[in-house]
Order: C-alpha cells, then sequence, then structure tokens
C-alpha cells in the first residue's frame, strides 16, 4: 500500500527551509525501528536525500516497508547565549 502526503504552501515552504530531519524504518528482520537524522533537499512534493547501497536504511527501504520522516525546528527558549545579532 503506497501513502503520498500532500503539503500545503505553508508546510511546504517550512520544509524547504530545513536541512536536517528525522528517518524513520523499520527492520524487517527483527521488527525495531530504525531512527537517523538526515539531511535533506525537499521540492515542495518529495524528500531527496543519500543512501548507501550498504546501509540499513537501505535494506529497510528496499524490503518495502514503510517510511516516516519528521522535519521540525527546536528553540530553546530563556536562553541567551545562543542568540545572533548582526
Amino acid at each position: 500500500m503506497s501513502c503520498k502526503t500532500v503539503f500545503s504552501e505553508t508546510e511546504a515552504e517550512f520544509l524547504r527551509g530545513q536541512r536536517v530531519a528525522r528517518r524513520a524504518t523499520v527492520d524487517p528482520s527483527d521488527g525495531y525501528p530504525d531512527l537517523v537524522p538526515v539531511c535533506f533537499v525537499f521540492d515542495g512534493v518529495s524528500f531527496h536525500t543519500t543512501l548507501s547501497r550498504n546501509s540499513k536504511r537501505f535494506r529497510n527501504t528496499e524490503s518495502g516497508n514503510k517510511v516516516s520522516v519528521l522535519a521540525d525546528r527546536y528553540e530553546e527558549r530563556g536562553r541567551t547565549d545562543d542568540a545572533v545579532s548582526t
């Protein structure tokens, strides 16, 4: 079964501005999740990233398992040492 998410323009704009996400797959041999940070490019419809053919991520994806991607923005409130001004 295939599932394709359609993003609103606001969501697509947010995703185009992000560079790091978390990509989750499930290892078919043991059923455990494999969650890793990935750098990606979002073109408005699809996420693009690189995979080594020898990686667990590639094997999990090739086995037909579903893939989940989480892109978010974290801002720690109350900290002043991470502020940048020009």
